[in-house]
């Protein structure tokens, strides 16, 4: 983190002075925050009440009731409409401002400051100094190779089902492989944004497929919570835990999937495709969907029959 601290701010510059005033300029930030949250505690009404001031001026303003005031006549109208909100709101201000009074703030907590505040705002502070980018790098750079071929590895493996996502052992097809379990790849990359919780040190896990000797003992099939189950279209044997989320699979890889109803919709097609001559009376499989003949010949009969029918209704 010095290392890159350093490259972003600058080889010369004193780092601990450095390190020290930013220390500072994250305190005002969470002293301002937990201000903020503490004040809110005490007025939560009349934060709403200037909205719905405003809101009713506008809508006068809109209806024309300003029209043919001059300035003094317009601020008595704006001060009255705002005098009669804040008169309904009155007693709902003073009952919240009486209850946060009696009501105490948590011993363990009275600033109201999170774990993850502090956190965000260290980060957000090494963010404005370009000192996470270059810490993210540093992390990137020196990630092991081993996590990058575990990661691939595992994706490899739920994607085509032909290895084992541990050990890397190739499955074959009339062999168990275990669905549902997870395998260490190692470490998410250090990143930051203003949504999610910023990631440090955290493991990161694939969920992949294993062959027998890397399956867990949970997933073994001799327990009452484990099933087995054949592949909807290659009949791999498949060792699912008992629940809803993993008894849905029915194909073993999507390739498997993709095959299996694309071969549906073919047999369905080739279904629609038969179908019995309105000439001759015989069954044949059509090559377009609006055919109604079997051949050339019942073609030009029927040809001629509509032609003929035609020429009789004329």
């Amino acid at each position: 983190m010095r290392k890159a601290a350093r490259k972003a701010v600058g080889e010369d510059t004193y780092l601990p002075g450095w390190i020290s005033d930013e220390v500072e300029s994250a305190e005002m930030d969470l002293e301002l925050l937990s201000s903020e949250r503490l004040s809110w505690r005490y007025a939560s009404t009349e934060w709403k009440l200037n909205e719905e001031v405003w809101a009713a001026i506008d809508e006068l303003r809109t209806q024309g009731a300003f029209e043919g005031l001059d300035s003094g006549e317009r601020l008595d109208l704006e001060d009255a409409v705002e005098e009669r909100i804040r008169s309904e709101r009155e007693s709902q201000i003073a009952r919240e401002i009486e209850e946060a009074r009696k009501k105490k703030l948590p011993k363990s907590n009275p600033t109201l400051i999170t774990e993850k505040d502090m956190l965000k705002s260290t980060l957000d502070v090494l963010h404005r100094r370009s000192v996470l980018d270059e810490i993210v790098l540093e992390d990137v750079l020196r990630a092991p190779l081993e996590e990058d071929d575990a990661q691939d590895l595992a994706r490899e493996a739920i994607k085509t089902a032909r290895v084992c996502g541990c050990c890397g052992q190739k499955l074959p097809s009339d062999e168990f492989a275990f669905f549902g379990a997870k395998v260490y790849v190692g470490m998410w990359a250090i990143y930051w944004d203003q949504v999610s919780k910023p990631q440090i040190c955290k493991l990161r896990y694939e969920r992949t497929v294993l062959c027998d000797s890397c399956a867990p003992e949970w997933l073994s099939p001799e327990r009452d919570d484990v099933v087995t189950q054949l592949c909807a279209h290659c009949e791999r044997p498949m060792v699912l835990r008992l629940k809803l989320s993993e008894l849905q699979r029915a194909f073993c890889t999507d390739t498997c999937r993709h095959t299996y109803h694309n071969q549906l919709r073919k047999e369905k097609r080739t279904e629609e495709r038969k179908k019995v001559c309105e000439i001759c009376g015989e069954e044949f499989t059509a090559t377009r969907r609006d055919a109604k003949t079997c051949s050339e010949g019942c073609k030009q009969k029927a040809y001629r029959q509509r032609k003929k029918e035609a020429q009789q209704q004329q």
